[in-house]
């Protein structure tokens, strides 16, 4: 940039200025006292609307100029993107706007001068571009020098280029699936993944591992799933899922710890149920309602839980070849129905119904212990009388008096006690003694002994 003067006389001097204030030859200012001032690599700091000149000579003493204007014209630059990101591979640029005019652009990576070639092109236009991106394009300072009309220039910013890795992604399954269960899903986990499955029967889902309940064979087929991380998506996996209907032959059976109880006690029943397979069997329910001549007392399961007032005795799963057992105790009442039944079913098809039903029956008994009895010959209650002790053949009676001398002792007991001793001096003699007697009664049932006491009149 230069400032010339023209003037006309002898001996001329001159002296640019600022304003009042002398310019001297430094920095980018030559020629202050020459008739042209040059100044080089123009800043905006030399930007200024008074330039002008003294001249002196040998007619006049001193004139001054009028005001000249400097105006530098720096352009306004922005780059877009700021934060450039895109998948290795992919194309992408970044593109500066420049308020001004534009001689010439320069793009730089640092300080380093960026020239067309290999995957770069566009450095000295306004766009940079840049194909199949890779890791080594990665950085955070990308910048472009702005050269002006009149040699003036200026330097954006730095903004950053990122080269993202494309997700490699694989789909997983719980195939084969049987009918009535869910479908499992599954994939792993990419931070701040968006996931995309699609399937049979119009299925999608964004979820990363979806689940797919109560399946039908149409859901069986390939499913696809694509996840996007940072822009950039994956090619999508599948995996087929087989739906089949599964079967399982289960096996029920039933038994009771005394079939022929007596009224009033307690009785339990056995409930035991197998998986013969060849697949786990799934939301089993055996029905086993105690009938009416029986009241629930307790119930324990090896598996599932027993209620009591359904009558259902549930167990999720079993399987192939498990088992479970079913223990309920119940109060044997004294009329009513001692029919019993269980019967089993579940979600697969069964192969072998004739072993889903169990049917155990008791006989109670009447029965009954008096409390004593008066053997003095008139014909009534002259023998202890055991109500429905025949049902018990092989019972054994047993009779003590109160120092815990056997008095009495019969196998087989016919009720035919008379009051009369079978041991010691007394054997068949008279009656014993009026009294309390202390018996025990082993009904050979696999029962509790039974113990009490016989208050023997006259």
């Amino acid at each position: 940039m230069q400032f010339v003067v023209k003037a006309i006389g002898t001996s001329l001097t001159y002296q640019w200025r600022k304003g009042n204030v002398n310019l001297t030859n430094i920095g980018n200012i030559s020629g202050a006292n020459n008739d042209t001032l040059f100044i080089s690599s123009i800043s905006i700091f030399d930007t200024a609307s008074n330039y002008n000149v003294i001249v002196t000579g040998d007619c006049i003493s001193t004139d001054t100029s009028l005001n000249a204007y400097l105006n530098v014209n720096i352009p306004t630059i922005s780059i877009e993107p700021l934060n450039a990101e895109a998948c290795l591979g992919a194309s992408t640029y970044m593109a500066v706007s420049v308020n001004g005019t534009v001689a010439s652009y320069q793009w730089r990576k640092g300080n380093v001068n960026l020239s067309d070639g290999a995957n770069i092109s566009g450095t000295n236009t306004d766009t940079l571009r840049f194909i199949n991106l890779s890791f080594a394009d990665t950085a955070s300072d990308y910048n472009v020098i702005i050269t002006g009309p009149c040699g003036l220039s200026d330097t954006s910013n730095n903004v950053s280029l990122k080269a993202n890795v494309i997700p490699v992604i694989t789909a997983g399954s719980n195939s084969p699936v049987c009918v009535g269960k869910d479908i499992e899903l599954n994939t792993q986990t990419f931070a701040g993944g968006i996931y995309s499955w699609s399937g049979p029967a119009g299925f999608s889902s964004s979820n990363q591992n979806p689940i797919r309940t109560n399946t039908v064979l149409a859901n069986a087929g390939d499913y696809s799933v694509t996840v996007m991380v940072s822009g950039c998506q994956s090619l999508a996996s599948i995996v087929s899922v087989v739906v089949i209907n599964c079967y399982a032959d289960l096996e029920i059976s039933k038994s009771v710890n005394n079939s022929k109880p007596i009224i009033g006690h307690q009785v339990i029943f056995t409930i035991t149920l197998k998986n013969n397979g060849p697949f786990e069997a799934t939301d089993v329910r055996v029905a086993d309602q105690l009938q009416s001549g029986y009241t629930y007392v307790s119930s324990t399961a090896t598996k599932g839980t027993y209620d009591a007032n359904t009558g259902i005795w549930f167990i999720d799963t079993l399987a192939n070849g498990g088992s479970a057992v079913l223990s309920i105790t119940a109060k044997v009442n004294e009329t009513g129905n001692y029919s019993n039944t269980a019967s089993v079913d579940a979600n697969q098809t069964d192969t072998l119904l004739v072993n889903n039903t169990a049917v155990t029956e008791t006989f109670p008994t009447d029965f009954f212990i008096p409390g004593g009895f008066s053997p003095n010959g008139d014909g009534i209650n002259d023998v202890f009388v055991i109500r429905g002790i025949q049902s018990y053949p092989g019972n054994r009676f047993t009779v003590f008096n109160r120092w815990g001398s056997k008095v009495f002792d019969q196998s087989d007991y016919q009720n035919n006690w008379d009051g009369k001793s079978s041991f010691g001096v007394m054997v068949g003699g008279e009656i014993l003694p009026v009294g309390t007697y202390f018996y025990i009664l082993d009904l050979n049932d696999d029962t509790e002994v039974l113990k009490g006491t016989i208050y023997l009149n006259k």
